[in-house]
């Protein structure tokens, strides 16, 4: 085997200037037993909550696994929150604990719902819902049905189903009971983005790509009543809407238009069920208001007096006895929230004040605004919006010990601590395109899309003055000479430029300090793209918009090597500190390396799926990192020209740099955020990582490949490590039943460690370690040899012990029927499976005793509570609440008469 190259790993370091992330929703939370004022939403792959009054950063949950893309929160503690790559995360808001990670989508979570009975529901882009047990942290199964993308997920406060939407325009309605569609709702002719509930679960409103909102009034008959007709019924709009087995008629009852044309974002309801909200992707929210019975009989009594003033013939029969009109009499537009910008996802909350509207936008803030009763929108507008960027981050650059880092945007240019991650300056600028910190890092100098060059003092944020000659057209780069005795500059007016530092002080400044001064010009056939020096300082290299590179000396300024290959134009450069290789990315996707001693072509490499906007050697090293478009950032090795890994993935990122030392490295991304990552000491073998991920293959249950409801899990590293410890346990187990020496097994020190008596209590306590998602995924790793060896282990400590009695049932039954085919045909597995056999009968015994003891609790509370002689549990306190706020209102003074 030949020799490997063993690396560092490089991991996040923070995430700096991001508010809120333009794929992540975001909603109120309740937060140390405050409602209405907390909000929560994703920022990259962390989770901020921030306060709404002081407009600050309360909490910051744990870095995910990936960027976050959903969130949910229940009536309790749980905050769940779902990742880009397909996982689900359960935390405790009060505590920021992490209870559990369900493993089980395969793309990115699109929806998160949480149900009454304690069970969390999952929808992702591979068309799947699982079910969660939460109190278990266990997945309960998978439905499978859609064709399309699950949009939406809600559950029926009333009955145990569930609803969904999808891409493939079907609203599924699942009877969670037997895990079966009942019913889809087939009359929507585009994509379905998502709907809700209203009018206590009556009404569903639903929103697809079009401008107007589908109004859908739902009818669950009993069983035993026949008389209603099942049959599929089309509304008055045409809709046609299929039922299955009288568990469902749904009839289209009208369309609600929106202002806007274009497709829906977001379609939510407050949680008093009393206002509506939607927005598309332009810059506006619409409010409406759900009204109750009594104000739609008003309504409906005043249209029918309308109607029958123009001496029009109506039939049936409405809400009053009157007529049977439209669901849309029972929605009211209320008012309509407009920004200079777009809104990307909103949540509302019912207060005494009014309603609150809280949105987070596409410039990387949140925007909050307060509706009146009377439906008028207040003034007054929060924003959280100070820490972060507005624009997409251009040009970022690290100073000489890497303790801050520079960004510049479109409208500023903010200078970051990078040690506690705080924005301790903010100068207000034009469109920064390039930037470079000046020796000493007492000022920066930025280039802007209008050709000018600036000078900035680092210490006050103060303009120091403007360098003269500027550039007619927009400055794309600037890097230092190697000496640091000035810079290059190169724009897209055809030109680059050398200027010289020199002591004394600009034109339009009265105080003395470093300047730069223009020296030489040269002249370019083409625009420039992007430049660098070679350390060594004698050549200069030039990337044009001709896709040529072209490398002169860096003196005189002559012709000396042109380079070419590329098929598009070059965006990026950089050269190794050896001043022998140059590496360029283009926006044709490939990173190619040259020799800058004959200009020849040494390697080229597709290295992203988008264009390639930023490559950087790291250190002294020929280890270089490459950034793209396509959101994922790249480590590669210069001599070999390989894969390292992908170090992160997220939204474009547009420009990168790398610290003196390379063991830092700053990304600036397209939603405005910072990304920060650094060299950790985990050591990071090249060869290993594919064994890993092939290793994790999905496994299946013979029998469920195509079945609509199928157990939940998927591939994760934690399952199959789980089944490592459990191979590990039995391996130990059969080596110390070889010996056959009692008091060996007891002296062994795993079987002291974990303070059991036997080789087989200690399997039991193995899997009695591993987490209850993680168990049955790591059964299934488990190879044949090791079922017929778990199985006999198990039998023999359900026969010994009632303790732990469920845990091994649970994992006799889920291995035999997961590996049923192959136990049915095995000779040697017959006699365990005769043993098995009688011990679940003999567990039934067990079960009846958990049951009598049960109905017995339940007797004496119910008898404890019909003497009134004690109050149990939570009631007592809500009651307690009750008396107390009775006798205060009693108590209060109604008039003083003196």
């Amino acid at each position: 085997m030949g020799l490997t190259k063993d690396y560092l790993r490089f991991v996040p370091d923070g995430t700096l200037g991001l508010i809120s992330s333009p794929r992540s929703n975001i909603l109120w939370i309740t937060y140390n037993g405050i409602t209405g004022r907390y909000v929560a939403v994703g920022a990259a792959e962390c989770v901020f909550v921030w306060d709404t009054r002081s407009c600050t950063e309360v909490r910051r949950l744990a870095d995910g696994p990936g960027e976050v893309s959903r969130l949910a929160a229940d009536d309790k503690d749980h905050l769940a929150v779902g990742y880009s790559d397909g996982s689900v995360r359960l935390y405790s808001i009060e505590t920021d604990e992490l209870l559990v990670t369900f493993h089980g989508h395969k793309s990115a979570v699109t929806s998160l719902c949480f149900h009454t009975n304690l069970q969390l529901s999952s929808a992702s882009l591979d068309t799947n819902i699982i079910v969660w047990d939460i109190v278990a942290l266990t997945g309960l199964y998978k439905l499978r049905g859609h064709k399309g993308a699950v949009t939406h997920l809600q559950y029926m406060c009333s009955r145990n189903v569930l609803i969904s939407s999808s891409k493939d325009s079907f609203i599924k309605f699942w009877d969670l009971d037997v895990q079966h569609c009942f019913s889809t709702l087939v009359g929507h002719s585009n994509e379905i983005w998502s709907f809700c509930l209203l009018c206590d679960e009556t009404l569903l409103v639903s929103g697809s790509s079009d401008s107007k909102l589908s109004l859908w009034s739902l009818d669950f008959p009993d069983q035993h009543d026949k008389s209603r007709d099942p049959t599929p019924t089309e509304g008055d709009g045409g809709g046609v809407s299929s039922s299955h087995g009288d568990r469902v008629v749904a009839r289209l009852s009208g369309d609600l238009h929106r202002i806007g044309t274009d497709r829906l974002l977001t379609l939510s309801v407050d949680s008093t069920g009393r206002y509506l909200l939607c927005h598309g992707r332009k810059s506006a929210i619409e409010i409406f208001k759900v009204l109750n019975e009594e104000e739609t009989a008003k309504r409906v009594k005043k249209r029918k007096k309308k109607m029958l003033n123009r001496d029009e013939v109506v039939n049936g029969s409405g809400p009053d006895g009157g007529d049977d009109f439209p669901a849309t009499l029972r929605i009211d537009p209320v008012c309509r929230v407009k920004e200079d910008v777009c809104f990307r996802s909103c949540d509302g909350f019912l207060t005494e004040r009014g309603f609150r509207l809280v949105a987070s936008t596409t410039s990387n803030e949140i925007v909050i605004r307060i509706v009146s009763s009377a439906g008028q929108l207040s003034e007054e507008t929060v924003r959280i919006s100070r820490p972060g960027h507005r624009t997409d981050i251009r040009a970022v650059c690290f100073t000489s010990d890497a303790s801050a880092v520079v960004s510049c945007s479109g409208d500023s240019v903010k200078l970051w601590n990078r040690g506690t991650g705080r924005c301790f300056r903010s100068i207000r600028s034009g469109y920064v395109t390039s930037c470079l910190v000046v020796p000493g890092d007492d000022q920066l100098i930025v280039g802007t899309r209008s050709g000018a060059l600036l000078s900035y003092n680092l210490g006050t944020g103060d303009l120091v003055g403007t360098l003269d000659p500027p550039h007619s057209d927009s400055v794309w780069s600037l890097v230092h000479r190697p000496d640091s005795l000035g810079f290059y500059s190169g724009s897209a007016d055809k030109q680059v430029r050398y200027w010289e530092y020199v002591s004394g002080g600009y034109s339009d400044s009265s105080t003395a300090q470093l300047q730069a001064v223009h020296r030489r010009t040269l002249e370019l056939p083409d625009e420039v793209m992007n430049l660098r020096a070679t350390p060594n300082g004698r050549l200069i290299a030039v990337a044009l918009l001709d896709a040529t590179i072209r490398v002169f000396y860096a003196d005189s300024f002559k012709f000396f090597l042109s380079l070419y290959g590329h098929k598009l134009p070059v965006l990026c450069m950089d050269v190794s500190a050896d001043s022998g290789v140059l590496v360029s990315g283009s926006a044709d996707k490939n990173i190619k390396f040259w020799g800058l001693d004959f200009g020849e072509c040494r390697g080229s490499v597709f290295a992203h799926d988008d264009s390639i906007t930023e490559v950087r050697f790291l250190g002294e090293t020929r280890t270089l990192m490459s950034c793209g478009r396509d959101g994922v950032v790249k480590r590669w090795d210069g001599d070999g020209r390989t894969l390292i890994g992908s170090v992160a993935d997220g939204a474009a990122a547009l420009c990168m740099c790398a610290s003196t030392e390379g063991d830092r490295v700053a990304v600036g991304r397209r939603d405005g955020s910072l990304r920060l990552y650094r060299e950790s000491d985990e050591i990071l073998v090249v060869s290993e990582e594919p064994r890993w991920e092939e290793s994790v293959a999905p496994p299946v249950v013979p029998g469920e490949a195509d079945s609509e409801a199928v157990p939940a899990g998927g591939r994760s590293m934690d399952a199959l490590d789980a089944a490592e410890r459990i191979i590990g346990a039995v391996d130990l187990h059969n080596e110390l039943r070889s010996s056959g020496k009692p008091e060996e097994i007891a002296a062994h020190p795993l079987i002291k460690a974990y303070k059991c008596s036997d080789s087989a209590e200690y399997v039991v306590e193995i899997l009695r370690k591993i987490r209850s998602c993680d168990l049955d995924q790591g059964l299934l790793f488990l190879p044949f040899d090791y079922v017929l060896e778990l199985l006999p282990v198990l039998e023999s400590r359900i026969a010994a012990t009632p303790i732990h009695l469920e845990l091994c049932l649970r994992c006799v039954l889920f291995l035999v029927r997961a590996n049923h085919r192959r136990l049915v045909g095995s000779l040697a597995a017959l006699p365990v499976m005769s043993l098995l056999r009688g011990r679940v009968s003999a567990a039934q015994e067990y079960r009846d005793s958990v049951g009598f003891n049960l109905e017995g609790l339940r007797f004496l509370h119910r008898r404890l509570e019909a003497t009134k002689e004690l109050t149990l549990f939570a009631d007592a306190t809500q009651r307690r609440k009750e008396k107390n706020k009775k006798q205060r209102v009693t108590g209060r003074k109604i008039l003083a008469i003196r």
